[in-house]
């Protein structure tokens, strides 16, 4: 009776393990399925906020300094050197005193003073020499030679040379051989040939005051 008792009662006092369902082939499928399509996604929305970010990087990154106009070049026109009578070094000088009237008037071009060009004592020095001690980028020089005679013989020749100051190298080069009549168109060429050489644009009014 014990014995029969204790068989009754076995079952209901000891329960048996319930096992956990294990997941089909069709389940993990559809696990593996979520997870890519979770991964596309993240991947996706972080490749949009690197998208984003440098958008407003480059908006509101502050604009390089944009670089300013260049300096105009500088110049200085030397004494021209008097090869006539020594009695017409004032002609020379008169000469170098127009070009360089004509030269300061153009406005992309900057030009020692004649008081300074003057002033300078050149003797011995070379192109480079001459540069770095007023400043120029170029020097303008030459020699005037007035050959006199009568009224309408007297001749005048002048021989500018443009030189850069950076390779010491003759930019351009010319001679003028005219009657006395027309040296005031002979400066006037020479003003505006150096420009030229120098690469600087004249505007009309400007070209107007050369040729005056």
């Amino acid at each position: 009776h014990d014995l029969a008792s204790a068989l009754q009662a076995y079952p209901a006092s000891q329960s048996v393990p319930s096992r956990r369902a294990q997941p089909t082939a069709a389940g993990a499928g559809v696990t593996r399925l979520a997870r890519r399509r979770r991964s596309v996604r993240l991947a996706l929305a972080g490749l949009a906020l690197l998208v984003a970010s440098g958008v407003l990087v480059a908006r509101f990154k502050p604009a390089g300094r944009s670089a300013g106009p260049a300096a105009p070049p500088r110049i200085v026109v030397l004494p021209f050197e008097n090869l006539g009578a020594p009695e017409d070094a004032y002609f020379a000088a008169g000469i170098t005193d127009e070009i360089t009237s004509r030269l300061a008037n153009v406005q992309g071009l900057g030009v020692l003073s004649h008081t300074s060009a003057v002033a300078y004592d050149r003797r011995g020095k070379t192109v480079r020499q001459v540069g770095s001690d007023l400043g120029v980028d170029y020097v303008l020089e030459g020699s005037v030679r007035w050959e006199r005679g009568s009224a309408h013989d007297s001749r005048v020749r002048i021989t500018p040379q443009l030189i850069r100051v950076a390779d010491d190298t003759h930019v351009w080069a010319d001679r003028y051989d005219r009657v006395l009549a027309d040296v005031l168109a002979m400066q006037s060429e020479v003003a505006e040939n150096a420009v030229k050489a120098m690469g600087v644009t004249l505007l009309p009014r400007e070209r107007t005051a050369l040729n005056e």
